[in-house]
């Protein structure tokens, strides 16, 4: 007599010599139910999976010999809303991208078929012989949110699915930071100089030692970078050249002028995918840090006058501290568990670089 609720449940961790007779190592063409739909109660419960059928799809043919080689290379399935996004790998370098089966077309911008392009780019530069593993997160509403996943090739990838669908980038830098999962840590400091403004008859920076400036770059989608690299000591200059004289005239200097380029040296200093900077700003260059202000980019230079005529709100510790985004270089594996992301078989830091040097001394 066959028992037919054994085995029921994977167990991988166990040696073969003690796992129980309800649990198996491993198992094919199967799924375990997680969202509770209705009131069915089949919550992790093991079930085969249904058959397949034929899905029409109209690709793009631009090889020379009229065959391109394209692999699915992973593939993630969104429950809550019936949707499968599969990772492509593609000797077209423009179709390496996330697709998605959609037979319900929940997700807009690509008409009525029901596989639908979510975003492509070369950047992704998926192995042709590697393994995606990705992870669906929701929004309150049960949407889809972001796509998590990782090749153990590239950085961990983060995507929007809703705004993969309707964004176009052109600028390298900007796909990158849209399609990485960590934020990037900036590393041009403020710039700054005291002008006058006639609007303001007072000076809010006499009695103080000087300030020193940060920022920090907010997402579209709520991430927020580290802060940045820290400004020099900003001093009102009459407050310098004061010298003997008891009663500077401070209010030459009424007002510190912040400048946060968009681009240093040919060099983007922060993409369009930043919705906001942080301003922050300490008293001297050992106090407490404080939020000043938060701007729009509007995807050009900032500029900020800062008078120090308001009361400011402090942050935490542990965003002071925090140097960089601890996300690996590259990881195998990776899971969502109670919304927090967790990878596996990583690889973090780098090598350290071999240095030389010759040293001569000249005397005077």
């Amino acid at each position: 007599m066959i028992n037919k609720i054994t085995p029921r449940k994977l167990n991988s961790s166990l040696d073969s010599r003690l796992r129980k007779k309800d649990e198996m190592l491993d198992a094919l063409n199967v799924s375990i139910k997680s969202d509770n739909d209705g009131d069915s109660g089949d919550v992790g419960v093991l079930k085969p999976i249904k058959g397949s059928s034929g899905i029409q799809f109209s690709e793009s043919n631009n090889a020379v010999d009229g065959l391109t080689r394209r692999r699915v290379i992973g593939s993630v399935t969104d429950e809550k809303n019936d949707i499968i996004f599969y990772f492509l790998f593609s000797e077209i370098a423009d179709e390496h991208g996330v697709y998605a089966y959609d037979p319900n077309n929940v997700l807009s911008g690509s008409g009525e078929d029901t596989v639908k392009t979510v975003y492509t780019s070369p950047l992704f530069n998926f192995p042709e012989n590697g393994f995606v593993k990705a992870d669906v997160t929701y929004s309150t509403n049960h949407e889809v949110c972001n796509l998590y996943f990782t090749d153990n090739r590239n950085e961990p990838r983060r995507l929007d699915v809703k705004k993969a669908m309707n964004v176009s980038y052109e600028n390298d830098i900007d796909i990158t930071d849209f399609i990485t999962a960590c934020p990037k840590t900036p590393i041009h400091p403020i710039d700054f100089e005291f002008v006058y403004d006639s609007n303001f008859q007072v000076s809010e920076f006499r009695n103080i030692p000087g300030f020193q400036f940060a920022y920090q770059c907010i997402y579209e989608g709520g991430e927020e970078s580290a802060i940045s690299t820290y400004s020099d000591i900003a001093v009102p200059p009459s407050y310098v050249q004061q010298g003997t004289i008891n009663t500077p005239n401070l209010l030459a200097h009424n007002t510190c002028r912040l400048t946060i380029p968009k681009v240093v040296n040919g060099v983007t200093v922060y993409s369009d995918e930043i919705e906001k900077i942080r301003i922050l700003g300490r008293i001297g260059n050992d106090g407490s840090w404080y939020t000043i202000d938060e701007v729009d980019t509007n995807g050009s230079a900032i500029t900020y006058d800062f008078r120090n005529d308001r009361v400011l709100t402090g942050i935490p510790d542990e965003d002071v501290q925090k140097q960089f985004t601890s996300l690996p270089r590259k990881a195998q594996a990776q899971t969502v568990i109670d919304n927090r992301l967790f990878y596996g078989n990583y690889v973090e830091n780098f090598d350290e670089p071999e240095v030389s040097a010759n040293m001569t001394v000249y005397y005077r």
